[in-house]
């Protein structure tokens, strides 16, 4: 009898703590996110982080002034998914003299809440991460909430179930030595109400401030219902995900409404996207730049399973203008080698049995490449390497691709 009692009591009792802890002059919200998001334990989260950092170097370098970065778009999947390319666009910032991040995650379900915009409850003033607490704008919370009651409400549940938001964190951490946050969760806002939204952020915005939208981009296969074509699935996939990403290093609302309403991609963080673009429009940072740091997707790493597909893109909008780089630094290493790639598979297609839709081979279409500069290609033959041909101009009038 004694032991019914005392399990009676506890169990209660430790679901309170799995919420937040309370102590005399604060509370402090506790994820009750699964350990499969990201690990738990500080050790091992290190030893995740370092290990996806490295990939990240080896595959996906890319030179800004970390000073002049404004905005990320940044993947959302577990750490060991996507974890490197989440990782391509945070490292830049290392060392950076960033003082407070937004991030913007979008709800994959409702929670009940009843506005379009959710913020964690005002009394939470840290966020509790394996790698310690983050400080929590709470007040800043709690006046927008006052004053936008139509807008913005709190929804605790939100946060403790949704990992769009917090799978950025351990990254933030990582690379920023400390910061304020700003979290807030995007449901399904109207094109007012996203523009009303940008309105009421802007004042909050300053040089030391970066604002994260966190978003997956096509989920591909029958695990997510989309599957609009069976041949070709990856490159497809890319085409789909080239056209989003054009829209969005343009600015343009309008058109990336019109591309989610014509191809019914399933990039699940649009919102957090539209908002930051809004954001933009709206002169919160200034004249940007972007470019396209990292792209994979989950199929990649399983050649053998083209069934389902997710896909992790990592963009960077800075104030650092390119034309004042080396040309060098004008282009990240991925835009770099996904030109080079087509090339290759150009030749290849000529003299392939099968040959593919020349749309199939085309880079993802970034900024970068709209500005006008020659191109040259050198092909050389075995393992000698001896010259076969070239053929292009060293300067041009014409954009790159």
């Amino acid at each position: 009898m004694n032991y019914s009692i005392k399990k009676l009591f506890i169990v209660p009792f430790l679901l309170f703590l799995s919420t937040c802890i309370n102590t005399k002059d604060e509370q402090i919200f506790l994820s009750k996110l699964h350990p499969a998001w990201y690990p738990k334990q500080n050790n091992k989260l290190q030893e995740l982080l370092k290990e996806k950092n490295q990939i990240a170097k080896d595959r996906f370098g890319f030179m800004t002034d970390k000073n002049q970065v404004r905005a990320l778009i940044m993947p959302h999947a577990g750490i060991t998914c996507s974890g490197h390319v989440a990782a391509a666009a945070t490292k830049i910032l290392e060392n950076s003299d960033i003082k407070k991040v937004v991030v913007l995650g979008g709800l994959h379900r409702p929670y009940n809440s009843k506005t379009p915009f959710v913020l964690l409850p005002p009394e939470f003033t840290k966020y509790s991460m394996p790698q310690g607490n983050i400080e929590v704008a709470s007040q800043v919370s709690a006046d927008i909430c006052q004053n936008y009651a139509h807008l913005f409400s709190y929804n605790l549940q939100a946060f403790e179930n949704e990992h769009s938001l917090e799978i950025e964190l351990p990254f933030l951490q990582k690379y920023l030595s400390s910061f304020e946050l700003i979290p807030i969760l995007v449901g399904q806002p109207n094109d007012n109400q996203i523009k009303q939204m940008a309105q009421i952020l802007t004042p909050f915005i300053d040089d030391h401030t970066l604002v994260v939208a966190s978003s997956d981009f096509t989920h591909y296969g029958p695990n997510y219902g989309y599957t609009p074509f069976a041949q070709n699935q990856q490159k497809k996939i890319k085409k789909i995900d080239s056209m989003a990403i054009e829209h969005i290093q343009n600015l343009d609302l309008n058109a990336f409404d019109q591309f989610l309403k014509q191809t019914h991609a399933s990039i699940c963080g649009s919102m957090p996207i539209k908002l930051l673009m809004a954001l933009a429009n709206n002169n919160a940072f200034g004249k940007l730049y972007s470019n396209l740091v990292a792209y994979d997707t989950s199929a990649e790493k399983i050649e053998s399973n083209q069934t389902n597909s997710v896909s992790y893109v990592g963009l960077v909008f800075s104030n650092d203008n390119p034309k004042n780089k080396p040309l060098k630094d004008q282009f990240s290493q991925y835009e770099k080698e996904d030109l080079l790639k087509m090339s290759r598979n150009v030749l290849e297609n000529i003299y392939a049995e099968q040959k593919l839709n020349p749309a199939l081979l085309e880079p993802t279409k970034t900024t970068s490449q709209k500005q006008p500069m020659g191109t040259f290609v050198t092909l050389r033959k075995g393992a000698s390497k001896r010259l076969r041909g070239c053929i292009g101009r060293i300067i041009s009038p014409y954009p790159l691709y």
